[in-house]
């Protein structure tokens, strides 16, 4: 991730095989790693709206998605860097968004191609 992009994009995936990305924050401001159907992604934005402070000098309330949410969500500040598995569902249309309030708008957009079998 850098600022507003996914690197790579799109994400090449096989249908069925458990991955692992090693993801990195590699821009000047927090972003968020969300991969997953269009129902992970809305429980993602949700919950980062619901998290926006009140004001500039408020403290945010930690964002969570609901139990059973499924995909992956990784938030990271810059330089900080993950490793996190994913097995890749069968038959559902994945994308890869930064959900944070503004970040979209921005472009934070990366496409995921799957492959079966």
């Amino acid at each position: 991730m850098r600022d507003y992009v996914f690197n790579p994009t799109p994400l090449y995936l096989m249908a069925g095989e458990t991955v692992e990305f090693r993801v990195v924050n590699a821009g000047m401001i927090t972003h968020e790693f969300v991969l997953g159907d269009e129902a992970v992604q809305q429980a993602w934005r949700s919950a980062d709206a619901a998290a926006t402070p009140p004001g500039p000098l408020a403290t945010p309330p930690p964002a969570s998605a609901p139990v059973g949410t499924g995909g992956i969500e990784v938030l990271l500040r810059p330089g900080e860097s993950l490793n996190v598995q994913y097995n890749v569902p069968v038959g559902q249309a994945l994308q890869v968004v930064c959900q944070l309030p503004g970040h979209v708008e921005q472009g934070m957009v990366g496409s995921v191609i799957l492959a079966t079998r």
